[in-house]
Protein backbone atom coordinates (compact mmCIF):
# COMPACT_ATOMS: atom_id res chain seq x y z
CA UNK A 1 0.00 0.00 0.00
CA UNK A 2 2.81 2.39 0.89
CA UNK A 3 4.56 1.60 -2.41
CA UNK A 4 1.30 2.12 -4.36
CA UNK A 5 0.72 5.45 -2.58
CA UNK A 6 4.26 6.60 -3.38
CA UNK A 7 3.86 5.55 -7.03
CA UNK A 8 0.56 7.44 -7.25
CA UNK A 9 2.16 10.56 -5.74
CA UNK A 10 5.05 10.34 -8.20
CA UNK A 11 2.59 9.92 -11.10
CA UNK A 12 0.67 13.04 -10.04
CA UNK A 13 3.90 15.00 -9.62
CA UNK A 14 5.12 13.90 -13.02
CA UNK A 15 1.78 14.84 -14.63
CA UNK A 16 2.06 18.35 -13.17
CA UNK A 17 5.66 18.53 -14.34
CA UNK A 18 4.66 17.59 -17.88
CA UNK A 19 1.78 20.07 -17.95
CA UNK A 20 4.05 22.93 -16.91
CA UNK A 21 6.76 21.77 -19.28
CA UNK A 22 4.34 21.58 -22.22
CA UNK A 23 2.78 24.96 -21.34
CA UNK A 24 6.10 26.78 -21.48
CA UNK A 25 7.47 24.87 -24.47
CA UNK A 26 4.61 24.69 -26.96
CA UNK A 27 6.73 26.32 -29.64
CA UNK A 28 9.84 24.33 -28.85
CA UNK A 29 11.12 21.73 -31.28
CA UNK A 30 10.68 18.02 -30.65
CA UNK A 31 14.44 17.66 -30.23
CA UNK A 32 14.44 20.38 -27.57
CA UNK A 33 11.58 18.73 -25.65
CA UNK A 34 13.37 15.39 -25.76
CA UNK A 35 16.55 17.03 -24.54
CA UNK A 36 14.70 18.65 -21.63
CA UNK A 37 13.19 15.32 -20.62
CA UNK A 38 16.59 13.63 -20.87
CA UNK A 39 18.03 16.30 -18.59
CA UNK A 40 15.17 15.72 -16.13
CA UNK A 41 15.90 11.99 -16.32
CA UNK A 42 19.54 12.41 -15.29
CA UNK A 43 18.69 14.88 -12.55
CA UNK A 44 16.14 12.55 -10.97
CA UNK A 45 17.12 10.07 -8.24
CA UNK A 46 13.80 8.25 -8.31
CA UNK A 47 13.61 5.15 -10.54
CA UNK A 48 9.82 5.34 -10.97
CA UNK A 49 10.00 8.97 -12.04
CA UNK A 50 12.86 8.16 -14.40
CA UNK A 51 10.77 5.52 -16.14
CA UNK A 52 7.81 7.89 -16.39
CA UNK A 53 10.10 10.39 -18.09
CA UNK A 54 11.32 7.73 -20.56
CA UNK A 55 7.72 6.69 -21.16
CA UNK A 56 6.84 10.30 -22.01
CA UNK A 57 9.79 10.47 -24.40
CA UNK A 58 8.43 7.47 -26.33
CA UNK A 59 5.04 9.21 -26.52
CA UNK A 60 6.62 12.34 -28.01
CA UNK A 61 8.20 10.28 -30.78
CA UNK A 62 4.89 8.53 -31.50
CA UNK A 63 2.76 11.71 -31.32
CA UNK A 64 5.00 13.27 -33.93
CA UNK A 65 4.98 10.17 -36.11
CA UNK A 66 8.71 9.60 -35.69
CA UNK A 67 8.77 5.80 -35.75
CA UNK A 68 12.53 5.48 -35.92
CA UNK A 69 15.30 3.43 -34.36
CA UNK A 70 15.75 6.27 -31.85
CA UNK A 71 12.22 5.52 -30.63
CA UNK A 72 13.04 1.83 -30.28
CA UNK A 73 16.20 2.69 -28.33
CA UNK A 74 14.11 4.76 -25.89
CA UNK A 75 11.61 1.91 -25.57
CA UNK A 76 14.42 -0.49 -24.63
CA UNK A 77 15.43 1.84 -21.79
CA UNK A 78 12.03 1.68 -20.08
CA UNK A 79 11.53 -0.70 -17.17
CA UNK A 80 7.83 -1.32 -17.78
CA UNK A 81 7.35 -2.97 -14.37
CA UNK A 82 7.78 0.39 -12.63
CA UNK A 83 4.76 1.79 -14.53
CA UNK A 84 1.21 1.35 -13.27
CA UNK A 85 -1.10 -1.12 -15.02
CA UNK A 86 -2.76 1.38 -17.35
CA UNK A 87 0.60 2.76 -18.51
CA UNK A 88 2.03 -0.76 -18.87
CA UNK A 89 -0.91 -1.60 -21.14
CA UNK A 90 -0.21 1.44 -23.34
CA UNK A 91 3.56 1.05 -23.30
CA UNK A 92 3.71 -2.66 -24.19
CA UNK A 93 1.24 -2.23 -27.05
CA UNK A 94 3.11 0.79 -28.46
CA UNK A 95 6.43 -1.01 -28.04
CA UNK A 96 5.16 -4.08 -29.93
CA UNK A 97 3.71 -2.02 -32.77
CA UNK A 98 6.83 0.18 -33.02
CA UNK A 99 9.15 -2.82 -33.22
CA UNK A 100 6.94 -4.44 -35.87
CA UNK A 101 6.87 -1.28 -38.02
CA UNK A 102 10.67 -1.06 -37.70
CA UNK A 103 10.94 -4.73 -38.79
CA UNK A 104 12.67 -5.76 -35.58
CA UNK A 105 11.37 -9.30 -35.23
CA UNK A 106 13.06 -10.08 -31.93
CA UNK A 107 11.64 -7.08 -30.02
CA UNK A 108 8.23 -7.41 -31.68
CA UNK A 109 7.90 -10.95 -30.31
CA UNK A 110 9.45 -9.92 -27.00
CA UNK A 111 6.96 -7.11 -26.31
CA UNK A 112 4.00 -9.07 -27.67
CA UNK A 113 4.82 -11.90 -25.25
CA UNK A 114 5.01 -9.44 -22.34
CA UNK A 115 1.73 -7.84 -23.41
CA UNK A 116 -0.02 -11.20 -23.64
CA UNK A 117 1.47 -12.45 -20.36
CA UNK A 118 0.39 -9.36 -18.42
CA UNK A 119 -3.00 -8.69 -20.02
CA UNK A 120 -4.01 -11.94 -21.75
CA UNK A 121 -5.55 -9.92 -24.54
CA UNK A 122 -8.07 -11.48 -26.92
CA UNK A 123 -8.58 -8.23 -28.82
CA UNK A 124 -8.61 -8.80 -32.55
CA UNK A 125 -6.09 -6.00 -33.11
CA UNK A 126 -3.61 -7.73 -30.81
CA UNK A 127 -4.19 -11.11 -32.47
CA UNK A 128 -3.76 -9.52 -35.90
CA UNK A 129 -0.43 -7.96 -34.92
CA UNK A 130 0.67 -11.28 -33.43
CA UNK A 131 -0.31 -13.09 -36.64
CA UNK A 132 1.69 -10.62 -38.75
CA UNK A 133 4.70 -10.90 -36.44
CA UNK A 134 4.74 -14.72 -36.53
CA UNK A 135 3.77 -15.17 -40.20
CA UNK A 136 7.39 -15.30 -41.41
CA UNK A 137 8.52 -18.22 -39.25
CA UNK A 138 5.79 -19.90 -37.18
CA UNK A 139 2.91 -21.35 -39.19
CA UNK A 140 1.47 -23.20 -36.18
CA UNK A 141 0.88 -19.94 -34.27
CA UNK A 142 -0.64 -18.36 -37.39
CA UNK A 143 -2.97 -21.34 -37.89
CA UNK A 144 -4.02 -21.23 -34.22
CA UNK A 145 -4.97 -17.55 -34.50
CA UNK A 146 -6.85 -18.14 -37.77
CA UNK A 147 -8.74 -21.04 -36.18
CA UNK A 148 -9.98 -18.68 -33.43
CA UNK A 149 -10.49 -15.72 -35.78
CA UNK A 150 -11.49 -17.14 -39.20
CA UNK A 151 -11.83 -13.63 -40.64
CA UNK A 152 -8.01 -13.60 -40.80
CA UNK A 153 -7.95 -16.72 -42.98
CA UNK A 154 -7.08 -14.68 -46.09
CA UNK A 155 -3.77 -13.72 -44.44
CA UNK A 156 -2.43 -17.24 -44.99
CA UNK A 157 -1.32 -15.65 -48.24
CA UNK A 158 1.64 -14.08 -46.36
CA UNK A 159 3.16 -17.49 -45.67
CA UNK A 160 2.19 -18.78 -49.12
CA UNK A 161 3.95 -15.90 -50.88
CA UNK A 162 7.04 -16.11 -48.66
CA UNK A 163 7.45 -19.87 -49.13
CA UNK A 164 6.37 -20.09 -52.77
CA UNK A 165 8.51 -22.38 -54.93
CA UNK A 166 8.00 -23.63 -58.49
CA UNK A 167 6.66 -27.19 -58.35
CA UNK A 168 8.81 -28.44 -61.27
CA UNK A 169 11.98 -26.60 -60.27
CA UNK A 170 14.01 -29.73 -59.46
CA UNK A 171 12.74 -31.55 -62.57
CA UNK A 172 13.78 -28.70 -64.88
CA UNK A 173 17.20 -28.46 -63.23
CA UNK A 174 17.69 -32.21 -63.66
CA UNK A 175 16.76 -31.93 -67.35
CA UNK A 176 19.39 -29.20 -67.74
CA UNK A 177 22.03 -31.59 -66.36
CA UNK A 178 20.95 -34.51 -68.54
CA UNK A 179 20.32 -32.75 -71.87
CA UNK A 180 21.55 -29.14 -71.99
CA UNK A 181 18.82 -26.77 -73.17
CA UNK A 182 15.84 -28.99 -72.34
CA UNK A 183 15.44 -27.44 -68.87
CA UNK A 184 15.04 -24.00 -70.47
CA UNK A 185 12.58 -25.34 -73.06
CA UNK A 186 10.50 -27.02 -70.31
CA UNK A 187 10.48 -23.65 -68.47
CA UNK A 188 9.05 -22.04 -71.63
CA UNK A 189 12.30 -20.18 -72.42
CA UNK A 190 12.06 -21.58 -75.95
CA UNK A 191 14.54 -19.33 -77.78
CA UNK A 192 17.28 -19.61 -75.16
CA UNK A 193 16.60 -23.34 -74.79
CA UNK A 194 16.83 -24.08 -78.52
CA UNK A 195 20.03 -22.02 -78.86
CA UNK A 196 21.57 -23.87 -75.89
CA UNK A 197 20.47 -27.25 -77.23
CA UNK A 198 21.88 -26.46 -80.70
CA UNK A 199 25.24 -25.23 -79.39
CA UNK A 200 25.66 -28.20 -77.07
CA UNK A 201 24.63 -30.71 -79.74
CA UNK A 202 27.02 -29.15 -82.26
CA UNK A 203 29.82 -29.16 -79.68
CA UNK A 204 29.20 -32.84 -78.86
CA UNK A 205 29.43 -33.93 -82.52
CA UNK A 206 32.48 -31.68 -83.08
CA UNK A 207 34.31 -33.26 -80.12
CA UNK A 208 33.34 -36.72 -81.42
CA UNK A 209 34.70 -35.84 -84.91
CA UNK A 210 38.00 -34.63 -83.40
CA UNK A 211 38.25 -37.88 -81.42
CA UNK A 212 37.62 -40.07 -84.49
CA UNK A 213 40.27 -38.13 -86.41
CA UNK A 214 42.76 -38.49 -83.51
CA UNK A 215 43.03 -34.74 -82.97
CA UNK A 216 43.25 -35.30 -79.23
CA UNK A 217 44.76 -31.93 -78.22
CA UNK A 218 42.01 -30.06 -80.10
CA UNK A 219 39.46 -32.43 -78.62
CA UNK A 220 40.65 -31.78 -75.05
CA UNK A 221 40.74 -28.03 -75.64
CA UNK A 222 37.24 -27.93 -77.13
CA UNK A 223 35.95 -30.38 -74.53
CA UNK A 224 37.27 -28.23 -71.68
CA UNK A 225 35.57 -25.14 -73.08
CA UNK A 226 32.40 -27.09 -73.79
CA UNK A 227 32.09 -28.38 -70.20
CA UNK A 228 32.97 -25.05 -68.58
CA UNK A 229 31.10 -22.59 -70.79
CA UNK A 230 28.27 -24.45 -72.47
CA UNK A 231 27.34 -27.38 -70.25
CA UNK A 232 27.63 -25.85 -66.76
CA UNK A 233 26.80 -22.41 -68.19
CA UNK A 234 23.50 -23.85 -69.41
CA UNK A 235 22.76 -25.29 -65.95
CA UNK A 236 23.45 -21.91 -64.31
CA UNK A 237 21.28 -20.14 -66.90
CA UNK A 238 18.44 -22.61 -66.29
CA UNK A 239 18.57 -22.00 -62.52
CA UNK A 240 18.65 -18.24 -63.12
CA UNK A 241 15.59 -18.33 -65.39
CA UNK A 242 13.73 -20.56 -62.94
CA UNK A 243 14.49 -18.15 -60.10
CA UNK A 244 13.34 -15.21 -62.23
CA UNK A 245 10.03 -16.95 -62.93
CA UNK A 246 9.70 -17.86 -59.27
CA UNK A 247 10.25 -14.26 -58.14
CA UNK A 248 7.73 -12.99 -60.69
CA UNK A 249 5.07 -15.35 -59.33
CA UNK A 250 6.08 -14.50 -55.76
CA UNK A 251 5.71 -10.79 -56.50
CA UNK A 252 2.23 -11.37 -57.92
CA UNK A 253 1.20 -13.34 -54.83
CA UNK A 254 2.65 -10.63 -52.55
CA UNK A 255 0.71 -7.89 -54.37
CA UNK A 256 -2.53 -9.84 -54.04
CA UNK A 257 -1.77 -10.49 -50.38
CA UNK A 258 -1.09 -6.80 -49.69
CA UNK A 259 -4.55 -5.98 -50.99
CA UNK A 260 -6.06 -8.55 -48.61
CA UNK A 261 -4.03 -7.14 -45.72
CA UNK A 262 -5.13 -3.59 -46.58
CA UNK A 263 -8.78 -4.64 -46.32
CA UNK A 264 -8.15 -6.34 -42.97
CA UNK A 265 -6.31 -3.28 -41.60
CA UNK A 266 -9.16 -1.02 -42.66
CA UNK A 267 -11.49 -3.17 -40.58
CA UNK A 268 -9.07 -3.70 -37.67
CA UNK A 269 -6.61 -0.76 -37.70
CA UNK A 270 -3.41 -1.12 -35.70
CA UNK A 271 -3.21 2.23 -33.94
CA UNK A 272 -0.85 3.59 -31.31
CA UNK A 273 -2.35 4.34 -27.90
CA UNK A 274 -1.59 7.71 -26.38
Amino acid sequence: MIFYSMQKTISIAFTIFLFISNYYSQDKSIEYKLLELEEAYFQSDNDSLKNLILFEKTNIYIENNQITNELLNEIKRVNYKSLNDSLQYIFLWNASLSAYLLKDQYYTIHFLDLYETNFNSTKKEFQLLKLLAYSDFDSSTVNTIIKIFPEFNCLKCIENSNLYELKSKKTYTTLAFLIPGTGLIANQNYVKGLIALSINTLSFFSIRWLYLNRLYINMISWGGNFIGKFYFGNVVLTKKELRKKELKKQKKLTTECELQLKLILEKYPLMFQL
